[in-house]
């Protein structure tokens, strides 16, 4: 085979010239090897921020829609808390014009029976301590308590109720004050309905019939004297002569002890006191 000899070009025969020639190359290879870096970070960075500016976007875009949808369902709570609030006031305001009927009702009721009946008696100003809750809630009542009808010879009646377990209302009394008052050493009748756990409420003493020394607290008696005041009330110096037909002192002794109803016969005395030991009846 032949051989081609290849000549340098004109200029570039010698050592130096091929020692140059590398080094241009290598400036060469370097200079581009520096733009291509260049061009690849420059594109990097501009990928990099399109798409962070579109990630941008998107989010901001869902926030103006989460925005948005809060704002319109704020709205609409806002919107149904004023119409509860509405409704709300248009009840009150319709209750207050019932109330106020009701309460211009009940004083014209109370001023019709006042008429018919007269006043009510005046509250005791310092209730007993041993009285139940629902006793000293009637008795801050305003309103008068009405007594029914009745044929003035027939006795009078009240529930003495107070501590009972069966029922919590105080002594009611079931009859008005007949037009015939009894004075002194008349006789007059009624009727005593007491829970089991409510005493009479008498200090008594005597053989010929039981005479009232004192009226204890808390009693049947009181519940009475309370809610029937007057000539009708069982008064210190009053003479019981029959309960519940009994005469005799024991026997009425125990009536009170072990009847939870007492028809009491009592003659109105002079209010003084007697000397003599004291009877406790006792639930």
């Amino acid at each position: 085979m032949s051989q081609a000899t290849v000549q340098a070009p004109p200029g570039l025969e010698g050592q130096s010239h091929q020692a140059l020639d590398i080094d241009v190359v290598k400036e060469l290879r370097e200079s581009i090897v520096k733009e291509v870096a260049e061009r690849v970070t420059e594109t990097c960075m501009r990928h990099l921020e399109s798409t962070t500016q579109a990630t941008v976007d998107a989010l901001y875009k869902r926030g103006q829609k989460a925005v948005t949808y809060m704002q319109q369902q704020q709205s609409l709570n806002t919107e149904q808390l004023q119409s509860e609030i509405q409704r709300c006031a248009e009840s009150c305001r319709r209750l207050e014009g019932e109330n106020a009927v009701l309460r211009a009702n009940l004083e014209a009721l109370m001023r019709h029976l006042t008429v018919l009946f007269g006043a009510p008696p005046l509250r005791p100003s310092a209730p007993s301590t041993s009285e139940p809750a629902a006793t000293q809630a009637l008795d801050e009542l305003e309103t008068a308590s009405v007594p029914a009808h009745r044929d003035p010879d027939t006795d009078e009646v009240a529930d003495v109720a107070a501590g009972s377990g069966e029922s919590g209302s105080p002594a009611s009394t079931q009859a008005e004050t007949p037009s015939e008052t009894p004075g002194a050493s008349e006789a007059f009748t009624l009727t005593l309905r007491r829970a089991d756990t409510v005493p009479v409420g008498l200090h008594v003493t005597g053989e010929d019939g039981l005479l009232v020394e004192r009226v204890l607290p808390g009693g049947a008696v009181e519940a009475w004297n309370r809610q029937c005041p007057g000539l009708r009330e069982i008064r210190v110096g009053d003479r019981i002569v029959s309960i519940n037909g009994q005469d005799d002192a024991e026997a009425m002794r125990t009536e009170c002890l072990t009847k939870y109803l007492l028809r009491m016969t009592v003659q109105r005395g002079s209010g003084l006191r007697a000397e003599a030991d004291e009877f406790v009846p006792q639930a």
